[in-house]
């Protein structure tokens, strides 16, 4: 007998499962598989090159920093771009010319004694503290030995560090030349990098690239106005306390102003060093006004210079120098401050672009 149909339903054809199918991943198990293996072999890009990305940040950091000064000189004077660029690079060289000129031979000769006047001060000071016996406890033999390491262990470091000259020099070369090609032709740079993306993607990735040099091109001129004020104040205030070798403390202040909180922190211990040797009082007079200075870039120029790039908070900003530090080196701790603001745009572009889709 045939059978009945049912009123109302169809019966589909019945097809036998495809062995592929059936032994095909499931998508949810891969997809975080694929992830991890692109995370690990991200990471161990990274470590194995993590000196020359931080070689190439550098050098984009640089570039934006020329494009910047660039962009602001043709704003306000009306010269084409490539005319303004060249004004400033003619200008810093001038700039250049003219410190080492003035000023070249007598920071050389400050510089060169800093490091025998540092230790004869140590020593001063080592003997001073010696009259008191919780002193002469704490700078015995043994408790110093805790902190500082023998020379047996630290002078082989030195030595390849000043022998890695020829690798120092080279990385500048290689900064100097990728910031020189960048500010000169951005827009070049700028598309064959949004040509290796997606066409559907182009336009939001060039969103967040203009938002993410924007971002860092005001940063980089705030931080490199405020170094200068900060090197000038430290220079002229060491000058009006008498203090020796005010000219090379001051450089140090402005190149070590670079890294937040840290830097300056690490540029005022030689110079409390040195005024520890003069007299209790001069250190005294030394560390308030470091304090001064750094007190009135954080709570004066940083609001006034900052208001359109990126603020990081302090803890966050230690955070990144920390992180980057244990990852990369000093390298690492040089550029945490870009490389978390940079991290800190791309986020809230991420963020105000899923908003917007929403």
């Amino acid at each position: 007998m045939r059978a009945k149909r049912l009123p109302g339903r169809r019966q589909l054809p019945s097809r036998a499962a495809d062995p592929a199918e059936r032994h095909a991943p499931a998508p949810l198990l891969t997809r975080p598989v694929l992830l991890g293996v692109a995370l690990l072999a991200a990471a161990l890009l990274i470590e194995n090159l993590a000196n020359v990305l931080l070689l190439i940040f550098a050098g984009v950091l640089f570039g934006i920093f020329l494009h910047g000064l660039s962009a602001l000189l043709g704003r306000h004077t009306g010269l084409p771009y490539p005319v303004a660029l060249t004004v400033v690079l003619l200008s810093m060289l001038t700039l250049l010319g003219l410190g080492f000129a003035l000023l070249g031979a007598e920071a050389a000769t400050q510089i060169d004694q800093l490091g025998p006047r540092l230790q004869q001060a140590w020593e001063q000071m080592r003997a001073r503290f010696k009259l008191y016996d919780w002193t002469r406890v704490l700078l015995s033999e043994k408790n110093l030995r805790t902190l500082v390491p023998d020379r047996e262990l630290w002078l082989p470091g030195l030595r390849g560090l000043f022998s890695n000259t020829i690798g120092i020099v080279a990385g500048f070369l290689v900064v100097l030349f990728m910031g020189l090609y960048g500010a000169a032709t951005p827009q070049v740079y700028r598309r064959g990098l949004l040509q290796l993306l997606p066409a559907a993607r182009r336009r939001q990735a060039a969103e967040r690239i203009d938002l993410l040099v924007d971002a860092l091109r005001s940063w980089l001129l705030g931080t490199f106005l405020k170094m200068s004020l900060v090197g000038v104040a430290v220079s002229i205030g060491l000058w009006l306390l008498d203090m020796p070798l005010a000219l090379a403390l001051g450089l140090i202040a402005f190149a070590l102003d670079f890294v937040p909180y840290i830097g300056p922190a690490l540029a005022a211990c030689p110079a409390l060093i040195v005024a520890l040797a003069v007299s209790p009082s001069t250190a005294l007079s030394v560390a308030l006004l470091y304090v001064a200075v750094q007190a009135a870039e954080n709570y004066l120029l940083s609001p006034l210079i900052d208001f359109r790039s990126v603020h990081l908070p302090p803890v966050a900003t230690i955070s990144a120098q920390l992180l980057f530090g244990a990852l990369f080196g000093a390298l690492g701790v040089l550029f945490a401050t870009p490389l978390a603001a940079s991290l800190l745009v791309i986020v809230r572009g991420s963020e105000a672009a899923a908003g917007a889709g929403r």
